[in-house]
């Protein structure tokens, strides 16, 4: 069938659906007429069957009567019927005793192919209705069995047959003929039929073909925009949707392709890099605008220009080769080398490129660009990476690598280097009051102060913010490091000037000496800043020479810094109470809540260590908020057992710079519903002076919602007694220190009186702190303190231990 796809679907259609109809009626004919032979057959059988049945009675009646006359005239009656040849009757001894032929008449029927014998008869009479028997396809005999006669020539009975031939020819040539009648009506009713279906088809199918075609050689001619119109759900309509699909997918790929060219020329004429394309042997084809500009390459000829002249003569040296693609290949290698424009001037540029094979023709694609201000960056920034940009010193990083080449000479040579770190004291507050630009100008004139300083003895930089670092390598400072230090103190006696202000400042120095021993650079690095928090930690204004129990001392100090940030986590703090007895009646009628913590790895570890830590690291705040809760807590539960008791805490400088601390203790006394009144706010005389201001404000509104404040430690600060009228205090507690040597020691004494007697004229209740012995309590009772706190009466106690001396005191 595949010779019918080299015509239009116009004719093999057609064509196709003829020689279908055809093939169908041949085989409607050949499978239908041996059909209809079979029926013709058994109907004429069955009729046969039925007229010689009717026929074999009066034959039977004649015969036995003798009639002879009147069987032949029956025989000659039943041989008038259509497809009877002849018909006879016949004895058992094959002699014919009546035939439609005379010639037949009193002869023997032989060699006809006839079956006369007995046994014929019996089974005839059998079946009771004759047999007939087929001697060719359209050829029978048919024998009836009849009665008994007497033979008048034998005087016996004889049994006779009725044997008639019969010929069904004619029927079936009949039959045959209306077979065929009937397939040429079924081929013609299906030649219609096709030839419909052929002008449909060519309407539904082909013309919408076509129709897809023509829109297919238009937009292959370049109408991007033909499309088909053909409507319907059926497969056409799907092919032309999808090429509908197609046409818009290609029409939207090459409006892509064209806006990718146009953003490729666009890219390459505004590209900032040279982009150059150059043949197989290494002349230039094309150059964007920003390759003629970098080259000052001409507009013309640009095909005479090879490659390789746009290097300078050191460069071309390198790739020179009589290969082209290996000095090509050369150049790619270079990464960034040297470019040379037509006037001879020289720049750093960075190359890349790429072979481009389009199977006929290689090309280069080569993209320069000139790194020229790059590398001016790259040596700023490599100087700004191993030196300060505010002083022009060296930094923290140019610092160790001289550390580290310092101390590799000085285990080959045995020589001695010291390591100083400097330090401002209290830098902070001038950038806070005179501002950065104040600060930063203050810098600089300390690093050219100690920079003559510093000169001929070995580096000075500037590690960062305030703290600069000293590395001594020459000179006899190496083997006095602490006598430089001294000299470096002695620099900050005069003032600097800065912006028209006398400045004073002090450093805080730590030094380090090293003498060949077999530590790492960063272990003197960690030394020399253990003895800078060590000169701080004693006051500032001074050196301090690093030594090993030095190490121990900050070390400690880490380690329990490092162990209180996981304390309020892990529930480590616990709050005891000491009591406040009453002068008079030594009743028990408050007490201070005094933090302790529990340490897993040193136990219980005294306030003194670790508060000033909490203080440093500003997690003062949080511990502060967790004391105030715990505080709410025992007093709501104290209350609510009947001890009317008043607790004082204790708060920081810090907490005090927050904006919200009253709103925060506020919020804390209400959510367990206690009266301010019972809880006493306790302050030092550092606090009053962190911010003057700010403090007042501060405790006026705690004042005003209720709260007592007692002013802790008096004596023991800087604040002038003037303060105490400027703050709302309800109470000042006299420091221990003042109490532990009376009544025997004068000076304490009178400072005790004075301190009382100021409190009385301002309306202040006093409370003794440390009271342990007996005179005291007798002395201070005298002299009207209206309070004692101290282990007289008792040491700090557990919650539950204080519980139970507040019943035995009640």
């Amino acid at each position: 069938m595949l010779f019918l796809a080299k015509y239009s679907l116009r004719i093999t259609f057609p064509l196709l659906l003829i020689m279908l109809a055809l093939l169908f009626s041949l085989f409607q004919l050949l499978v239908y007429l041996p059909q209809v032979e079979e029926d013709v057959r058994e109907s004429n059988q069955n009729s046969y069957h039925g007229i010689l049945s009717l026929v074999q009675g009066s034959i039977n009646s004649n015969l036995i009567a003798g009639r002879w006359g009147e069987l032949s005239s029956q025989l000659s009656d039943l041989s008038g019927v259509e497809g009877v040849l002849w018909a006879a009757v016949v004895d058992t001894n094959r002699t014919v005793l009546a035939s439609t032929r005379y010639q037949w008449q009193q002869h023997y029927l032989w060699g006809m192919g006839l079956d006369l014998s007995e046994t014929r008869y019996l089974l005839a009479e059998k079946q009771k209705r004759g047999i007939i028997d087929t001697v060719h396809s359209t050829k029978w005999v048919a024998y009836y069995p009849l009665d008994s006669f007497a033979d008048g020539q034998l005087r016996s009975q004889q049994t006779a047959m009725l044997v008639v031939g019969l010929d069904i020819s004619n029927k079936l040539k009949s039959a045959h003929k209306n077979v065929l009648i009937q397939s040429m009506e079924l081929f013609s009713i299906l030649f219609a039929l096709a030839f419909f279906a052929g002008l449909l088809y060519r309407k539904v199918v082909v013309s919408r073909i076509n129709n897809i075609q023509q829109m297919a050689i238009a937009f292959a001619s370049g109408n991007v925009s033909a499309r088909a119109e053909v409507v319907g759900r059926d497969e056409v309509a799907h092919l032309a949707q999808n090429f509908n699909a197609m046409a818009n997918a290609i029409q939207s790929d090459r409006r892509q392709l064209l806006e990718a060219e146009m953003r490729t020329r666009s890219i390459l004429v505004n590209a900032p890099d040279a982009i150059l394309t150059a043949d197989e042997k290494g002349y230039l084809i094309t150059a964007n605008p920003a390759a003629v500009a970098l080259f000052m390459l001409p507009d013309d000829n640009l095909h005479q220009i090879t490659l390789f002249s746009l290097l300078s003569v050191s460069e071309q040296s390198v790739v020179s080769s009589v290969d082209v693609s290996t000095r090509i290949a050369r150049l790619e290698q270079l990464s960034e080398t040297v470019g040379v424009r037509l006037d001879r001037t020289t720049f750093p540029m960075e190359i890349t490129i790429t072979e481009y094979d389009t199977g006929s023709l290689l090309q280069y694609v080569v993209i320069i660009r000139d790194i020229s201000e790059r590398k001016i960056a790259q040596e700023e920034l490599n100087y700004l990476t191993l030196n300060d940009p505010l002083t022009g010193l060296p930094n923290r990083s140019l610092l160790l690598q001289r550390l580290y080449s310092a101390i590799e000479r000085c285990r080959r040579t045995d020589e001695n280097i010291a390591l100083l770190f400097l330090d401002l004291d209290n830098f902070k507050n001038i950038n806070d009051s005179l501002g950065h630009d104040s600060g930063d100008e203050l810098l600089v004139a300390v690093s050219q102060r100690l920079l003559n300083q510093c000169e001929g003895f070995g580096v000075l930089a500037r590690l960062g913010g305030d703290e600069f670092g000293f590395l001594l390598e020459q000179g006899e400072a190496v083997f006095a490091p602490n006598h430089f230090a001294a000299q470096i103190l002695s620099l900050f006696e005069r003032p600097f000037l800065v912006k028209g202000y006398d400045l004073f400042v002090t450093p805080s120095i730590g030094v380090v000496h090293y003498a060949g021993e077999k530590i790492a650079a960063q272990q003197l690095l960690k030394e020399a800043d253990i003895a800078l928090y060590r000169a701080k930690e004693l006051g500032r204004n001074q050196y301090c020479l690093y030594d090993h129990a030095l190490a121990g001392m900050v070390n400690n100090r880490l380690e329990i810094e490092n162990q209180l940030r996981y304390a309020l986590s892990r529930n480590e703090f616990l709050l005891h109470f000491q009591p406040k007895v009453d002068a008079k009646t030594r009743k028990i009628i408050g007490a201070e809540a005094l933090i302790r913590w529990n340490s897993p790895e040193r136990g219980m570890v005294s306030p003194v260590e670790f508060v000033p830590v909490l203080e440093e690291t500003g997690m003062i705040l949080e511990v502060t908020q967790w004391v105030i809760t715990e505080a709410c807590r025992v007093l709501k539960a104290w209350h609510q057992q009947g001890l009317m008791v008043q607790l004082a805490v204790n708060l920081s400088a810090m907490d005090f710079r927050q904006q919200d601390l009253v709103d925060q203790i506020n919020t804390q006394v209400s959510n367990f519903g206690i009266e301010p009144r019972w809880l006493e706010l306790e302050v030092t005389e550092g606090v009053l002076l962190d911010d003057l201001q700010r403090t007042s404000e501060m405790l006026s509104a705690f004042k005003r919602e209720g709260y007592k404040i007692s002013l802790d430690d008096f004596g023991t600060g800087y604040s002038s007694l003037s303060y105490l009228k400027r703050f709302p205090l309800d109470c000042l507690k006299i420091d221990r220190s003042f109490v532990r040597d009376i009544p025997s020691d004068q000076n304490d004494v009178a400072l005790v009186n004075a301190i009382l007697a100021m409190a009385s004229s301002l309306g202040l209740v006093v409370v003794a702190e440390g009271v342990e012995e007996l005179a005291q309590v007798e002395f201070l009772s005298e002299k009207g303190c209206d309070y004692f706190q101290g282990y007289f009466f008792s040491k700090p106690l557990s919650e539950s231990d204080f519980e139970v001396l507040l019943r035995a005191d009640a």
